[in-house]
């Protein structure tokens, strides 16, 4: 199997450790090799989300798709492409790996070159849990919460905390950082694996552009 970590939009190879793939008629299974005496196992079936392994290190989220089988661990971000495994296409994940859901249009900058409408619109939090859901148990990988300025949304601690402790996605959301603070920071702790600020440069370059101090 070829082990990938990701690193930014790219995908890179890196040599964590060899591993020999074995299959049964209705496993198949990632071991370490040579294998140590209390070696981890990663073992596949057709109705398994994830797998932890015995010593806790990686949960893995299990997508299976036209390239393979493809393990992904939410707290690391490590991904492993298992393509030596072909399996056949009723199997394959319906929903796209990555998700992006814009929350809300609001947001409190002015950005002149911004093509989001800013009439404060936002989704319905229980439509965003249905779709969490939907989008879980079809083989998505994660998601990530946009707008407008996502941390405007009237639900937004609330709509990251239902994802990561009821769906096994991944949760990300880009902010232009204006609302990060102790409160809303504290709220969403163990609720979010990546967060993107967007900047477009400092001080006056900054001020500028987004049209606020």
């Amino acid at each position: 199997p070829v082990l990938h970590k990701r690193d930014g939009p790219g995908r890179t190879k890196v040599s964590m450790f060899s591993t020999k793939l074995q299959q049964s008629q209705t496993h198949t299974y990632l071991r370490r090799s040579p294998p140590p005496e209390n070696a981890s196992k990663l073992q596949w079936t057709g109705n398994v989300k994830q797998h932890e392994f015995p010593r806790g290190r990686f949960k893995w989220k299990i997508r299976v798709c036209p390239s393979g089988i493809h393990l992904f661990d939410r707290n690391t971000g490590t991904n492993i492409l298992l393509d030596e495994v072909q399996l056949e296409p009723a199997k394959w994940a319906t929903a796209p790996r990555h998700v992006s859901i814009a929350l809300t249009n609001a947001c409190d900058l002015a950005c002149p070159y911004c093509f989001a409408p800013k009439n404060g619109v936002s989704l319905d939090v229980k439509r965003l849990m249905n779709w969490l859901d939907e989008l879980d148990g079809n083989g998505c990988l994660g998601v990530g919460f946009g707008g407008g300025e996502p941390t405007l949304f009237p639900k937004f601690a609330e709509a990251c905390h239902y994802a990561v402790h009821n769906t096994g996605l991944a949760v990300s959301f880009t902010t232009n950082a204006r609302h990060l603070d102790d409160t809303l920071i504290a709220a969403l702790a163990g609720s979010v694996h990546f967060i993107r600020v967007s900047m477009d440069g400092v001080e006056s370059t900054y001020e500028a552009l987004r049209c606020q101090p």
